[in-house]
C-alpha cells in the first residue's frame, strides 16, 4: 500500500511544480482569466498587470511550497512516520480548497469560463487518496 500512496503523492508533487511554475514565469494572464475579465492582456492597464502578475507569482510560488512540503511528508511516509498522512491531508485540503472554491466563484461571474474546477479537484483527490493509502501502508 506504500507505493500505491507515494504513487499518487508523486503524480501530485509533479502537477503542483508543473502549476507552480506556469504562475510563477507567467508573462500575462491566463486564457481563464481572459474569460472571466471579458479583455485580452494587452487591454489591462499597466499598472493592473503589475498587481495581476505578482498576484499570479504568488500562487506559483504557492504551488512550489505545495509540491515541496507533498514531496517531504511523502518521504516521511516513507520513513514510516505515522503523522505523514495526517500532515498530507490537511495540507493538501488548506492549500487547494480555496483555488477550488475560487474557481467555482470565478465561474459564477462568467460561466463559460473554463477555470481549473477539474485540476483542482484532482489534485484534492490525488493527496487524498495518497494520505488515505499511507495509513493504510
Amino acid at each position: 500500500m506504500l507505493y500505491v500512496a507515494l504513487t499518487f503523492l508523486t503524480l501530485s508533487v509533479i502537477a503542483a511544480i508543473a502549476i507552480g511554475l506556469k504562475y510563477l514565469l507567467a508573462k500575462s494572464y491566463t486564457p481563464y482569466h481572459a474569460q472571466v475579465t471579458g479583455k485580452p492582456w494587452e487591454q489591462v492597464e499597466p499598472r493592473l498587470q503589475a498587481i495581476i502578475i505578482g498576484m499570479m507569482r504568488i500562487i506559483g510560488a504557492g504551488f512550489l511550497s505545495l509540491g515541496a512540503s507533498i514531496a517531504w511528508f511523502s518521504y516521511a511516509l516513507y520513513q514510516d512516520a505515522r503523522w505523514a498522512p495526517w500532515a498530507l491531508a490537511s495540507v493538501g485540503l488548506i492549500a487547494l480548497l480555496a483555488p477550488l472554491w475560487v474557481a467555482l466563484q470565478l465561474r459564477k461571474t462568467e460561466p463559460r469560463a473554463d477555470t481549473p474546477v477539474v485540476p483542482s479537484a484532482v489534485g484534492i483527490g490525488l493527496i487524498l487518496l495518497g494520505a488515505a493509502a499511507g495509513l493504510f501502508a
